[in-house]
């Protein structure tokens, strides 16, 4: 209710785009949930504060939105994580400053089993992005590719093995956002004023 009532305030003046921001209410929430008091110390207050951009690096090219199907692997590494693979159609990932990530960390278990959730850093070398060039002449999709980027245990998000809930919560809390009007069609094709 409180965010009906700010968008009407805040449409009657102009304002600069706030899209950058769009995914701090998707991954801050999921951080309280699932996260460590550390990382939530660390990260949550940034990313509503507008001092952290976040994505969602779930989505890869041999699977699309198939996230059970997730190849993109971790695997320990003394007391941490090597995490390896690609992730395409990755929205803001070119301007995120942290990414929520779906890796596969036992393959032999069930599709929906096996998957555990990591929070990484952009910015690291091992982590690289290159724009996804649209028709329209856009950049605002992404692939990524990580190449043996190690990860502290502490920035693991839930439990091993159970990324899939992570995940699911994770979509809930971006369902939610685009439902109440501050989804991603906003400065696409979908926005109502470009096509025109």
């Amino acid at each position: 209710a409180l965010a009906r009532i700010y968008g009407k305030l805040e449409s009657e003046y102009d304002v600069p785009t706030q899209q950058w921001f769009k995914l701090g209410p998707v991954i801050g929430p999921i951080l309280l949930a699932h996260a460590s008091p550390e990382i939530q110390r660390r990260y949550v207050s940034g990313l509503f504060r507008g001092d952290l951009i976040a994505c969602e690096l779930f989505s890869e090219p041999g699977a699309g939105s198939d996230l059970a199907s997730a190849t993109c692997a971790a695997r320990r590494d003394g007391d941490g994580w090597l995490l390896e693979g690609q992730k395409v159609w990755t929205s803001d990932a070119n301007t995120a400053d942290i990414g929520l990530v779906l890796c596969r960390t036992d393959s032999s278990r069930p599709r929906h089993t096996g998957l555990t959730t990591f929070l990484i850093d952009m910015h690291d070398p091992a982590v690289d992005v290159r724009p996804l060039r649209q028709m329209t002449g856009g950049a605002a999709f992404n692939e990524v590719f990580i190449t043996a980027l190690r990860v502290a245990d502490d920035h693991r998000i839930g439990e091993v093995n159970e990324g899939w809930n992570v995940a699911v919560h994770t979509l809930m809390y971006e369902r939610r956002l685009v439902g109440a009007g501050h989804g991603r069609g906003g400065v696409g094709i979908a926005n109502g004023e470009r096509l025109i």
